[in-house]
């Protein structure tokens, strides 16, 4: 039987006509299940719903993302402050490795998830602050990754790293990625660094065509503080939250990065096998 007096959001791939027909289907559907339904501000409003703000943000049971993995973090950053928030991914994208809901059970899985019989699973979150001029300037969290890079300077940017305040290693390349075990299948796989376990309790640096050939990947304990601090130098960089949101750096700032407290509810299907979807999905140990 269906819960109903539910508060559902609904973040759908944006610039996607198929993806607006889709959230305004299944917004008339909830509807008629007795549901509430939200559309963010950041998007083109779904017909017939409330828009999020502060107050009713705090009401929300769960969401709904139409899309891909970069859909699906976008919904994480604009729901930022009531982390964490279950969250249903339906994958409208290319890999999907975080939306792992089809179109075709999609309505199986809310209907189930509606009457609270499904599992979400807690996974890591990154706490970063950067603090510009010793002052505090953005506190932000993250599912995937925290990337500095040099963006279009062409210069290679030289930092050091350090764990608990111990340094680790002092390095120059184009960029560097802090990465949960979530994210270890993102952009720090595709720049050489190690696949995670989602349960596994660390974070992983890697560093991105560093000039040495002795910096490797690193993985470290998630009870650490990683600190990072650029060296004088004429060329700034940038970090890249989550692939989301972008910050300019110098060598007067600072970044911090731990586990957050919070951590992020990911719906988990029975179905669901960690190693199926790396071979469904990356092809993972298949040969020619």
């Amino acid at each position: 039987m269906v819960k109903k007096n539910k508060h559902i959001a609904i973040v759908y791939r944006p610039h996607r006509p198929k993806a607006f027909q889709l959230a305004k289907e299944l917004a008339l559907w909830l509807k008629l299940q007795g549901v509430k339904v939200y559309s963010h501000l950041d998007q083109k409003r779904i017909p017939g719903t409330f828009v999020v703000n502060k107050t009713t943000m705090k009401k929300v049971d769960f969401i709904v993302v139409l899309g891909g993995d970069g859909t699906y973090l976008r919904a994480i950053r604009f729901f930022q402050p009531i982390m964490p928030i279950p969250i249903i991914g339906v994958n409208m994208g290319n890999l999907g490795f975080l939306t792992e809901v089809t179109v075709q059970n999609m309505y199986s899985v809310i209907k189930a998830a509606l009457a609270e019989k499904v599992r979400f699973n807690s996974l890591t979150m990154l706490d970063i602050c950067v603090k510009k001029h010793g002052r505090r300037t953005q506190q932000l969290l993250a599912l995937n990754d925290l990337v500095i890079e040099r963006g279009p300077n062409s210069r290679l940017i030289s930092m050091a790293i350090y764990s608990n305040n111990a340094l680790v290693t002092e390095l120059k390349a184009d960029g560097l990625i802090i990465s949960s075990p979530t994210g270890s299948t993102a952009y720090n796989l595709a720049a050489g660094g190690p696949i995670t376990h989602p349960d596994v309790r660390g974070i992983v640096i890697t560093p991105i065509c560093p000039h040495s050939l002795t910096i490797r990947p690193i993985t470290l304990p998630d009870d650490h503080e990683i600190t990072i601090k650029l060296s004088p130098a004429p060329t700034k960089a940038f970090c890249m939250i989550d692939g989301q949101r972008s910050e300019g750096l110098s060598d007067k700032d600072v970044v911090t990065i731990k586990k957050a407290k919070r951590g992020h509810l990911k719906l988990q299907l029975e179905s669901h096998n960690y190693f199926d979807v790396l071979r469904r999905k990356l092809s993972f140990g298949q040969r020619d």
